[in-house]
């Protein structure tokens, strides 16, 4: 749902409308606030490179978002800038990510079948600088892959899941060669580096996966520590068991739009950090919705998400009619009331 939020942002706009280690926090912030762009701007020297195993590509798209939601916590939004990557090449990720540095692995058998993992699909690098522009700070994702792929006996091509606690472990120790790489860089000699480690989902998995470990570092070790940070279905079992709170108010809110127009239909994602609901994303679509039915629409959510859902929430509502975005509604986390936004004319 994400990739939805750049979009808005445009039809918003046509519309008018020292040595020593850093702890981990764990009361990471999630979309309260946002850098601003460094200028003049630079590209990311990566070229944007991506190895082709990346299995689902709402993954793509959380670590880049995610990566700087996290980096919040450390380079404080108010006194720093966001810059595209300037130091990891196209080139060098290349060379990182072969079977001969990173991705060395011994074979792993599973259910029989022999494997030659490689379980990094890829890094991706964030910059944090000052208003001067010095380097403040370097924020990585480490992106793990537990699906690994085989040849079966009629040649198609299928997956095996490697246990997460091995594919940690891996990570967490290739993720410590990468910061001695890192620090032969003269400019990173010294800098705070954050390093995440990303478990990517399943190929055919409708949500994304999750970062589980965070360290940051000013020297040349580092130690992690497990963040809890997942995506659920706000209709999932794992959602009525943990939190019947959020379940029961998605579940009166498609209720009464049904009643009232039952060609729609709703999907919720839901950020939960140590077990707290902390974003809401729904999708609403329709076929077809009119002026007056979409308004009418937005009013009935926007007086659910005040009333029904608990508070500390960021929720964020997209109307779309055939996949297109025609309204949007937004609630922050300390507003008492929804914003509706209608991008139809």
């Amino acid at each position: 749902m994400k990739k939805y939020v750049l979009v808005l942002c445009t039809l918003l706009l046509l519309c008018g409308c020292g040595k020593k280690e850093e702890k981990v926090k764990t009361d990471l912030k999630f979309d309260e606030d946002s850098y601003s762009v460094y200028e003049p701007y630079k590209s990311g020297v990566s070229n944007d490179y991506v190895v082709s195993h990346i299995l689902n590509h709402y993954d793509r798209e959380e670590v880049e978002s995610s990566l700087m939601d996290i980096s919040t916590s450390y380079f404080p939004t108010d006194n720093t800038y966001y810059q595209a990557g300037q130091y990891l090449t196209e080139k060098d990720l290349t060379n990182l990510l072969s079977k001969e540095k990173l991705n060395q692995a011994d074979n792993v058998t599973i259910d029989g079948i022999s494997i030659s993992p490689e379980y990094i699909s890829y890094i991706y690098e964030q910059n944090y600088l000052s208003s001067e522009g010095k380097l403040k700070g370097v924020s990585i994702a480490v992106v793990l892959n537990p699906y690994q792929q085989y040849q079966n006996q009629y040649g198609a091509y299928q997956y095996k899941k490697v246990d997460e606690a091995t594919v940690l472990e891996f990570g967490k120790k290739r993720a410590q060669e990468l910061l001695t790489y890192l620090r032969e860089e003269k400019n990173l000699k010294d800098v705070k580096i954050l390093l995440g480690l990303y478990v990517q989902n399943g190929p055919d998995e409708v949500l994304p996966g999750s970062f589980k470990q965070v360290g940051i570092t000013s020297s040349a070790d580092i130690s992690f520590q497990s963040v809890d940070y997942q995506y659920q279905l706000l209709e999932s079992n794992w959602v009525q068991e943990k939190d019947m709170n959020s379940y029961t108010a998605f579940q009166n809110l498609k209720k009464k739009l049904a009643e009232v127009f039952p060609t729609t239909y709703m999907v919720a994602e839901g950020l939960y950090v140590s077990g707290r609901l902390q974003n809401l994303e729904i999708d609403v679509h329709s076929t077809y919705m009119n002026k007056s039915e979409l308004l009418k629409i937005s009013q009935l959510i926007s007086t659910e998400l005040s009333n029904t859902f608990p508070g500390g929430i960021q929720m964020k509502v997209y109307l779309k009619e055939n996949n297109d975005m025609v309204g949007f509604i937004s609630k922050e986390k300390t507003s008492s009331s929804a914003r509706i936004y209608i991008m139809k004319g």
